[in-house]
């Protein structure tokens, strides 16, 4: 059955959108982007392709459960400076990620990350993904 996303509540920024923060306040000068899935909806992500050493996997970090994606953001520049493609995201839940009403489980996060790499036709192979959690 399809995730059903709640309405966004008044909460800190770890724990999804809420009206404290409106999405015209969206950090978009930090190259963040927003994209709505099916299977967790509103998720905010940075993606970088590589610039050189394209035969090297993309680089994907998550974040734990306590923070949102921010905590990755100056790791993931350096290896960005390196000319490698990174990826990193809220979960479901977090940052400026939706907050939805189906419980929090690890099959969710497989969904909304197998997602969120076919949505930017990034390869889903252990040769073609690092991930860094």
């Amino acid at each position: 059955r399809p995730a059903r996303r709640s309405e966004p509540r008044e909460a800190p920024m770890f724990f999804g959108p809420s009206e404290s923060l409106p999405l015209d306040e969206f950090p978009h000068d930090q190259g963040d982007a927003l994209m709505k899935l099916h299977s967790t909806g509103l998720t905010r992500y940075h993606y970088t392709r590589a610039r050189v050493n394209d035969g090297w996997p993309t680089t994907v970090f998550i974040h734990g459960i306590s923070f949102p994606m921010d905590v990755w953001r100056d790791c993931a520049s350096k290896v960005e400076a390196q000319g490698r493609a990174v990826l990193y995201y809220d979960l479901t839940g977090r940052g400026w990620s939706h907050q939805i009403t189906e419980k929090m489980s690890l099959s969710l996060f497989l969904a909304q990350l197998t997602e969120l790499l076919e949505k930017l036709r990034i390869a889903l192979n252990p040769d073609s993904l690092d991930i860094v959690s």
